[in-house]
């Protein structure tokens, strides 16, 4: 029962997203130190020079041609979708919560129907220790029920979590070890960095990139959240550049929640976090988003202490066979390594 309990926590951090070197196999007595941190897939941006004007293929036979003078959300609502299905995300990233040590992050996110792989790299401020996340789940119809693979290993310094699942034709078959945990345990300088890692994934994948904050009403009163944001666009002869910078990336108001007191803590804020997504006139998609600032609302929820953010995310189509290769090397590392 323990061990089912353990394997079903695994799913549920797996699938939190939505909330590596390849070459070579690390064995588990070995420290993560010898882990590579630079894994995230960057690219070359070129943006060209200022034009006053760019032009936008809709489908596969209508063009349109925006200036400078359109509306912000006019140009946005035809470049199509920032974050979808289907792509492989890269990020970079700096993370600090007020005055907790900085972390630095390398990750690759394959994100497809019904499952994604990540695999990242988490670094502490004044430690050369590599943090290793890797997660794997994908869902799948087999006959009227949903069922679902999931593995994951998780290392840092001499301490290893790793485990997982797979739902074959006799049922599912778990593969854990007694030497290791499933998953981190909570506390542990591993658990930490795992939190960590969790961190960057979920700024990435639950802010709303460019939303209209509607105005909340309440007891009569109506708070312009709106107000407080600002956006521009920037058109090169390769790229249209979005910027918006407010003092959140999300600002929901949850039911029972005090829009006043929200209003004023944004009001009071002094928080400034800044948006950008550049969007290749020649391949009709989105490149990279970069994210830097503070905040003191993120992932959903309110701090209450200010996160310093420094992402760079950048977007490729997913390779299959380099996606075949990573998920089998996770598999042939947890299943080679169980009891």
């Amino acid at each position: 029962m323990k061990k089912i309990i353990s394997i079903l926590l695994l799913v549920l951090m797996v699938l939190s997203l939505n909330s590596c070197n390849i070459n070579g196999t690390v064995d588990p007595g070995h420290s993560s130190s010898s882990e590579e941190f630079d894994i995230a897939d960057t690219k070359q941006i070129v943006l060209g020079n200022k034009v006053d004007s760019v032009v936008i293929k809709i489908g596969t036979d209508e063009e349109i041609t925006f200036d400078n003078t359109a509306d912000f959300y006019e140009v946005l609502a035809n470049v199509g979708v920032l974050l979808e299905k289907g792509k492989k995300y890269s990020y970079v990233a700096e993370t600090q919560l007020e005055d907790q040590n900085k972390f630095y992050s390398n990750a690759n996110i394959y994100y497809f129907d019904n499952g994604a792989l990540v695999e990242s790299r988490i670094k502490k401020e004044g430690s050369d220790d590599v943090a290793v996340v890797d997660e794997y789940s994908f869902s799948k119809q087999v006959g009227d029920r949903m069922v679902m693979d999931s593995f994951a290993r998780y290392i840092y310094k001499a301490d290893k979590a790793f485990g997982g699942m797979v739902y074959g034709e006799n049922g599912y078959e778990s593969y854990y070890s007694d030497s290791f945990p499933l998953i981190p345990a909570q506390g542990s300088e591993l658990g930490g960095m795992e939190v960590e890692s969790k961190r960057s994934t979920n700024i990435l994948f639950s802010t709303r990139f460019f939303i209209k904050n509607k105005p909340f009403e309440s007891n009569g009163k109506t708070y312009d959240f709106d107000q407080f944001v600002t956006r521009e666009y920037e058109l090169y002869e390769n790229y249209i550049v979005f910027k918006q910078t407010s003092p959140f990336l999300i600002m929901d108001i949850a039911p029972g929640q005090d829009p006043e007191l929200v209003y004023t803590r944004v009001e009071n804020s002094n928080c400034s976090i800044t948006q950008e997504a550049y969007y290749n006139v020649k391949t009709g998609e989105f490149e990279l988003i970069k994210l830097y600032g503070n905040t003191l609302w993120s992932a959903y929820s309110y701090t209450g202490k200010s996160i310093q953010i420094n992402m760079q995310i950048y977007i490729h189509d997913i390779k299959q066979s380099e996606f075949e290769q990573k998920t089998d090397y996770l598999f042939d590392y947890v299943t080679s390594n169980v009891n």
